[in-house]
């Protein structure tokens, strides 16, 4: 939905600075030196992650596992959870630098609609525990998107998520608004592409799906369908219906220049595509 930079840091410059302040504890006396001797693991772990993301294949890397060397899951689940995304904790900062990598753009890149506000892990942190600080896994988004995403993992190439390090969808149409008969509402459905594989129709569809984005487009063209009517029935009073279509395409224009696949962009398409119908029920 928005194609977001990879951030400059490797996985294992991320997991040697959250294991950095481990103490020995009468508990685990072994903890720091099991931590430090998957180094290594977690840095060929991310190559492989790397290999795969931009073939879709994510699938195959290996999840469930019970441990990483002499590490468990569930502890290495912690670097993340009290290592890393705790403020006062000694990965903190590469948190903080993922969240500002992306500079002036500030919106989930998963719906492209709401501010984001936390990162998720693109592959669950409690099915590939290896990946748990690792940059290229973890990915601003809004709390809304995180929370639908959850512990879902790809099965195939059919059903991974849109990835915002790897994937670049912003240069082809796929998400359609359609206005009701009465004009006084829109819907949002997928299409593919001409030169879209039926895998890659196959990926946004689960994505489009299983973040709602079809309910949560349609709650935000309301407002913006409603000045609409406004505007544009006085703009076609007072200058015609020349002037109103090129005002929508100025807006067109601007919308896709931030996000051609979110909300905005696909309404003012069909609103110009049904034009002179859209103004003519306006004035009845």
């Amino acid at each position: 939905m928005i194609k977001f930079e990879l951030p400059p840091i490797s996985a294992i410059e991320s997991y040697e600075l959250c294991i950095s302040k481990v103490r020995v504890m009468q508990s685990q006396p072994d903890l720091k030196v099991r931590f430090e001797s998957i180094a290594q693991e977690i840095n060929t772990r991310e190559n492989t992650y790397i290999d795969h993301a931009p073939k879709y294949d994510l699938h195959l890397l290996p999840k469930d596992e019970v441990a990483i060397g002499s590490v468990t899951n569930k502890e290495l689940v912690k670097v993340y959870t009290d290592r890393m995304a705790k403020e006062k904790a000694a990965g903190y900062s590469i948190y903080s630098r993922i969240m500002v990598t992306q500079g002036d753009l500030k919106m989930c890149p998963y719906c492209g609609t709401r501010p984001f506000n936390t990162l998720d892990h693109f592959l669950p942190e409690s099915r590939y525990p290896a990946y748990v600080v690792t940059p290229c896994n973890l990915i601003p988004s809004c709390s809304e998107c995180n929370k639908e995403k959850h512990a879902d993992v790809p099965s195939s190439q059919n059903d991974h998520y849109i990835h915002p390090y790897f994937d670049d969808d912003t240069s082809s149409e796929w998400v359609i608004a359609e206005l009701d008969a009465t004009w006084s509402a829109v819907s949002y459905r997928t299409t593919s592409p001409t030169h879209w594989s039926p895998e890659q129709l196959a990926r946004a569809q689960h994505h489009f799906d299983q973040l709602k984005l079809a309910e949560l487009y349609a709650t935000y063209s309301a407002d913006e369908l409603a000045c609409q009517k406004l505007t544009l029935t006085s703009l076609t009073e007072t200058a015609g219906i020349d002037i109103t279509r090129l005002h929508l395409e100025k807006q067109l224009e601007a919308a896709r220049s931030i996000n051609v696949n979110s909300w905005k962009a696909p309404l003012y398409r069909a609103i110009l595509n049904s034009l002179p119908d859209f103004l003519e029920a306006l004035s009845d």
